[in-house]
């Protein structure tokens, strides 16, 4: 009787779960921000988004997280860090996010991780695609903090100009006259 065999969970599959659940410990225990991982099925060059939260408030901004896990990502050195080959088809992908995408690399062991933002204008063509440099300067660490609230732009507090709004409406609409300009 032939055998019909299984489906096959490959190390490459395990690497990115491996990598990935890695970076949600890290999102939630370290940063106490929020991970919330993309489905296999619906990912196309994002892996994950971060909400960021200061004084325990969830801010509604957002980066996006692309990673990568594996040994391999650590053999392509450049002068100041670790080259990061990316797909074309990701280039306007990413440039059409409405928040900044953060390129994150992990080697197997989950021991050394390295991050960079996606700047176009810091990529470079290859013969496959493009590629940018993930800086060692960039350890994924607390120190990752401060810097990925930067990234991705300060908050407001829009509850002023909402008030206002309320009450000029409320205003307009309690007047027995209209002008209109």
């Amino acid at each position: 009787m032939a055998s019909f065999g299984y489906p096959q969970y490959g190390k490459s599959q395990s690497s990115g779960k491996v990598g990935e659940s890695f970076i949600e410990l890290f999102v939630h225990q370290e940063l106490k921000w929020i991970y919330r991982p993309i489905h296999q099925e619906s990912d196309f060059g994002i892996d994950g988004y971060v909400d960021i939260i200061e004084s325990d408030y969830v801010t509604g901004k957002t980066i996006g997280l692309q990673i990568k896990c594996g040994d391999s990502y650590y053999q392509k050195k450049t002068s100041g860090g670790i080259r990061y080959d990316g797909d074309n088809k990701h280039l306007n992908y990413y440039l059409n996010y409405p928040f900044p995408i953060i390129l994150v690399i992990l080697n197997t062991a989950c021991s050394k991780a390295y991050w960079a933002e996606f700047n176009v204008d810091m990529t470079e063509p290859s013969k496959n695609g493009w590629w940018i440099e993930i800086p060692e300067y960039n350890p994924l660490d607390i120190s990752a903090k401060e810097k990925w609230k930067s990234i991705a732009g300060s908050s407001s507090d829009y509850s002023e100009q909402i008030t206002l709004s309320w009450e000029t409406n409320k205003i307009i609409e309690e007047s027995d006259s209209r002008v209109f300009i």
